[in-house]
């Protein structure tokens, strides 16, 4: 059974672009799509190309009676939606000194006010524990001439999101927002008015403002693995807070919300807590580093004698202290950086491990997935660490990268938590801040975790991905 099999997907701006190839890949994975868009001739086009669980109805989002026909025939021909995708926008380019009244508004009456009505008047239709996705840009932290206006209307969205995710809570109405770098798709330049040539002037001015490597536009069928991770049954992470595509949001079992009024550590245990790093190598310092840089005492061991690794700890900093294994892993937070054949080893250090929290940033890459069991690689290293709760993480940067200050220009480098245990989840979470990173939640260890883990010659999708947040 498809991952999405028999639900219903509203998609605004459904016609080309970012939300097109979200239509069609919603389609392969067993979704119903109602799309909207303003021309016919290109619905007609649209319906081509997805070629089935398609209807769609001609409307702007910014004209109020054209969201009531568009619910209308939602209801009569489904009855409910699931995932409603708010991804119709527009914005023509223009400079402070030459923009106009009718410039401004009608960036803000599809952005803004056709996103906000959008999203109100689907409600009545929406089951309990949908997915709400909405389209916002990265223009919203980049200060790019000529876009003021649609910045500002990407930044109100964002917003949106932010305050829907509490809104819509006790409904587990769960709300993101993506925010795409510059994609290619038709809108870049029929809807901005630039040229050909002043558009891709703009994708090389804005993928260097942008953290991001690549400096060229994605095009959408890159973009559109956001929306799909997100949705109901594929999606994991609640809260709304984005950055550059591609952000993985995938739910925990929990609600953010549940989480941090239930789970969350006091700020003693948190002050009290001990750290350890087992495994010395570069990723082992790198982590090592990360502590020292924000002045947190960690252990650090091997299986070797804390001797011979004892001068490499000690011109990282201070706080960083040389231990035998045994005392090492007395710690409440242990960070696993060895080998993944190495860490039965590991384990053996203490008949039990409960109480702790062990962080995996192992890769199984190249061990077959018969010897795991078919299981996803840190569900089967838990089995050796008894008692325990553990957190893949910190795994998916390369050693040169994790060993960088996290502060990139304004920004934080992200880690990619996974877990079983909301509770671990957000105390590593938690530590990760301290240590300068931006974590994201990707769900459980089969979940969204799945991604941050290899597979037997198969790198996760996430893993080697360096991306930054910007608040």
């Amino acid at each position: 059974m498809k991952k999405l099999e028999g639900k219903v997907a509203v998609i605004t701006g459904g016609s080309s672009g970012i939300g097109l190839a979200t239509a069609k890949r919603f389609v392969e994975e067993g979704v119903h799509v109602v799309i909207t868009g303003r021309r016919e001739k290109e619905l007609k086009e649209a319906t081509a190309f997805i070629n089935r669980n398609v209807t769609t109805v001609a409307s702007d989002v910014s004209r109020l009676e054209d969201l009531d026909r568009l619910y209308a025939v939602v209801k009569e021909k489904h009855g409910h939606i699931d995932i409603l995708f708010a991804n119709a926008g527009a914005g023509t380019i223009a400079p402070l000194a030459l923009a106009t009244e009718a410039h401004f508004d009608q960036t803000f009456d599809v952005n803004v006010k056709g996103l906000f009505f959008t999203v109100q008047k689907a409600l009545p239709l929406f089951k309990d524990g949908g997915s709400i996705i909405l389209t916002s840009s990265v223009s919203n932290v980049l200060g790019l001439p000529g876009f003021s206006a649609y910045a500002a209307s990407k930044a109100a969205v964002r917003n949106f999101a932010r305050a829907w995710t509490m809104e819509l809570k006790d409904r587990k109405i769960r709300v993101n927002c993506v925010s795409p770098g510059p994609t290619d798709t038709p809108a870049l330049e029929k809807t901005t008015g630039l040229t050909a040539e002043q558009a891709n002037q703009w994708v090389a001015v804005a993928s260097q403002r942008k953290s991001r490597l690549p400096s060229r536009s994605s095009p959408p069928m890159k973009v559109l693995s956001s929306p799909a991770w997100i949705s109901p049954s594929m999606e994991a992470w609640r809260r709304s807070d984005p950055g550059a595509v591609p952000r993985p949001a995938l739910q925990p079992r929990q609600s953010w919300d549940h989480t941090f009024q239930t789970l969350i550590p006091t700020q003693a245990r948190r002050n009290s807590m001990s750290y350890a790093i087992v495994g010395f190598g570069n990723i082992g310092q790198a982590l090592a580093k990360a502590f020292a840089r924000s002045g947190i005492e960690v252990s650090v061991a091997t299986t070797r004698d804390p001797e011979s690794f004892a001068s490499a700890a000690a011109a990282i900093g201070p706080k960083i202290i040389p231990k035998k294994l045994a005392e090492a892993v007395k710690a409440d937070i242990v960070f696993l950086a060895v080998r993944f054949e190495a860490h039965p080893d590991v384990a053996k250090a203490l008949a039990t491990w409960q109480g702790k929290t062990i962080i995996d940033v192992t890769n199984a890459y190249g061990v077959p997935p018969e010897k795991l069991g078919g299981q996803p690689s840190s569900k089967f290293l838990a089995q050796a660490f008894t008692g325990a709760r553990l957190v893949k993480g910190f795994n998916h940067l390369v050693a040169a990268v994790l060993d960088q200050d996290p502060a990139v220009q304004g920004g934080r480098r992200v880690v990619f938590l996974a877990s079983d245990d909301d509770g671990a989840a957000e105390e590593v979470g938690a530590l990760a801040e301290n240590l300068g990173f931006a974590p994201i939640k990707l769900g459980g260890l089969s979940e969204g975790g799945l991604l941050v883990q290899a597979r037997g010659n198969s790198w996760g999708r996430l893993i080697f991905k360096d991306l930054v947040k910007f608040n």
